[in-house]
């Protein structure tokens, strides 16, 4: 019976960021919202929400374990696997504000998210350790980035203003769908973690050795996106994946802040990763 629930759990999680975007990207629409900030918002928010609720609620629960390897494998994947396979199925326009902006501020906050965690190399603490003050210097860099996603989508909006609306899109169809979406995804996530930590795992397959193990199921909804957003304007391949990168790390580490977890410095090495392969990513968009 647990395997089933997992399952059923999994597929709410799906199904639900499939509503949750489709239905709050209409209502942006609506509000004559320009993609490219659909894509850094409601998308990142949409399609890394079946992770994030599992992490979060995780971490309520006291399995930050588990909230931590998410974060770890999703931020990896997305900047490696993510955006490499869109790139090879569709060819991505990069514009300078992400090479400029965007991008440097997704470096940034992987690197604070290394130094965060490193008590042991830095300070010499006898333990790695994530507070309730780390998770409000991480809050601070999301209000610089939504505060600098405000500015760029009041300015496009009064560019936009004169822009016609769908016929085919209705307020309290797609208000609907984003409400039925949202439930599933709650749903979902509880569900997947009541069900998946009850299993008799070693205690390191539910942390960073088992960030690899889940990704695939979770990360389906960004995969199914990104072809999708190509073609119809959304086609800045950090525009959902950094709005997810900066925003996934800061949510999902202010929650888990509230549960402090011990970590090795053999695990912290995993962020060090993370910062490689965010510079990585740089190197090769402005090389072109």
């Amino acid at each position: 019976m647990t395997y089933i629930l997992l399952i059923i759990g999994f597929a709410l999680l799906i199904k639900g960021a499939d509503l949750f975007v489709n239905g709050s990207s209409n209502i942006a629409k609506l509000l004559r919202v320009p993609t490219i900030l659909i894509g850094l918002t409601i998308v990142a928010f949409g399609t890394s929400s079946p992770e994030a609720t599992v992490s979060i609620i995780a971490a309520l629960k006291g399995n930050a374990d588990v909230a931590l390897g998410n974060v770890v494998g999703s931020n990896i994947l997305n900047s490696t696997l993510i955006v490499g396979v869109t790139a090879f199925l569709y060819p991505l326009r990069v514009e300078s504000e992400t090479i400029r902006k965007e991008i440097p501020f997704a470096l940034l906050a992987s690197v604070a998210l290394l130094i965060l965690m490193s008590d042991i190399a830095l300070q010499g603490s006898s333990s790695n350790l994530l507070t309730r003050s780390d998770g409000f210097i991480l809050l601070l860099f999301l209000s610089i980035f939504m505060y600098y996603l405000i500015e760029i989508g009041l300015k496009s909006r009064k560019e936009k203003a004169d822009e016609p609306v769908p016929e085919d899109i209705r307020w309290g169809k797609n208000i609907l769908i984003t409400i039925l979406g949202l439930a599933a995804i709650i749903f979902g996530g509880d569900l997947v973690v009541d069900n998946g930590t009850t299993k008799k795992w070693q205690p390191e397959s539910t942390g960073f050795g088992g960030e690899m193990g889940s990704w695939w199921r979770k990360k389906r909804p960004e995969r199914l996106s990104r072809p999708q957003q190509s073609p119809s304007g959304l086609n800045r391949p950090n525009g959902r994946q950094d709005g997810c990168g900066q925003m996934w790390c800061v949510r999902i580490y202010r929650v888990c802040s509230g549960h402090p977890g011990r970590r090795s410095i053999k695990r912290c090495r995993r962020f060090g990763i993370l910062v490689g392969c965010k510079k990585m990513e740089y190197n090769i968009i402005t090389s072109r």
